[in-house]
């Protein structure tokens, strides 16, 4: 679901949820697409991330259109692999924050990096949604609660302005399409949004 979030393309501005097209004919995969296939492909294969990443942005270069500029976004852009294949809640945790601490060490974009993992791991597993928002908001902190949490709060880029609305969004959501068209709904980065939702 990441990847087909990757290629919506949303607006910059908040809109009602039916407003805008999912996919556009301008639609292509992003330097993210292409970092979340590395991802996954270091979980199936060598559990390189590093190596993995370094290889897959090599190779498809040509797509960056900005210079390479957004090559390494925030580590929890990237998880969705690790929520499917890990087997553990333990393998989720260390995963993701070993492949996010390739381009972000800063302990905040770790954390965000395991919690949306580990958020896939619970809901794959079928668990209750108020059981594993529970989970992550006690595990990393965050104000899960929709009042608060899609409140929006203007234009942040960072971890916490971005994963605990997104994760909210989607514990809100009957599927992903209605998770995804909320998360573009609330304006400020909605890459980062709909893409973590």
């Amino acid at each position: 679901m990441a990847l087909a979030n990757e290629l919506i393309l949303a607006s910059l501005v908040p809109v009602e949820p039916s407003e805008f097209a999912l996919f556009h004919p301008d639609c292509d995969f992003t330097d993210d697409t292409v970092c979340s296939v590395a991802v996954a492909d270091a979980l199936l294969t060598e559990p390189d991330f590093a190596g993995s990443l370094r290889s897959f942005v090599r190779r498809r270069r040509v797509v960056f259109k900005l210079g390479c500029t957004r090559l390494w976004q925030l580590g929890q852009r990237r998880v969705t692999a690790l929520g499917w294949l890990a087997r553990g809640e333990s393998e989720a945790l260390t995963s993701a924050a070993a492949q996010a601490e390739v381009s972000h060490n800063h302990p905040d974009a770790l954390a965000g990096a395991q919690a949306v993992a580990l958020a896939i791991l619970l809901a794959r597993r079928g668990l209750p949604r108020p059981v594993f928002r529970a989970s992550i908001a006690e595990a990393f902190g965050y104000d899960l609660a929709p009042e608060r949490a899609l409140a929006g709060g203007g234009f942040d880029v960072s971890v916490a302005g971005t994963v605990p609305p997104a994760l909210t969004c989607a514990f809100e959501a009957d599927d992903w399409e209605s998770a995804v068209r909320s998360a573009v709904c609330l304006g400020g980065d909605t890459a980062q949004l709909r893409v973590t939702s």
